[in-house]
């Protein structure tokens, strides 16, 4: 009888064992499938603003020699995109090249270490963080490299070599409804 007894709570702990390390298992996955759909809102979101940035700077040159109205045209572009609610910043940042030529922007605040690193490497980051009011964000930065082939031919307003980096894109958009949707 004390034998089946032990049994009993062997199979018993067997089986709360495994469905604590299922339901683990589960979470991480569940986890991991949200942060991946965060990355992919984050990525539309930045093919959008930069789409929208080329065909400011290429529509203003193309019917103003006044950079102040090209300026004034992405400030407006900006203004936009501070109206959606889940983007919490998006930021276009000089490089080097692009400060040399045109000056320094003003009231993009100081660059972030990230940032700074993209534009120094050109290479694009994306992580997600947590913000000190607990939402949870995706950050992505990503460079704005010269090419001369495609529709925007950055050398016709750029003095600079091809595969420059001109500057990039810094975006933080909220994930935390997101992710709470796809939890629950």
């Amino acid at each position: 009888m004390q034998l089946k007894r032990k049994v009993n709570y062997l199979s018993l702990a067997m089986i709360l064992a495994l469905s604590v390390f299922l339901t683990a298992g589960v979470n991480v996955l569940i986890g991991n499938y949200s942060e991946e759909q965060a990355r992919k809102q984050g990525r539309v979101v930045v093919a959008m603003a930069k789409t929208a940035l080329l065909y400011t700077m290429h529509e203003g040159v193309a019917f103003s020699d006044d950079k102040n109205h090209v300026r004034d045209e992405i400030d407006l572009l900006f203004n936009g995109f501070a109206a959606i609610p889940e983007l919490l910043e998006m930021r276009a940042l000089r490089g080097e090249a692009v400060i040399k030529q045109y000056g320094k922007s003003v009231g993009r605040g100081p660059i972030e270490p990230v940032e700074e690193e993209m534009l120094d490497t050109g290479q694009i980051s994306e992580q997600i963080e947590l913000h000190e009011n607990g939402a949870k964000v995706f950050h992505y930065n990503g460079p704005l490299i010269a090419t001369s082939t495609g529709r925007e031919n950055c050398m016709n307003c750029h003095d600079v070599a091809e595969g420059t980096v001109l500057g990039g894109l810094s975006v933080q958009v909220d994930i935390s409804d997101a992710e709470s949707a796809i939890r629950t």
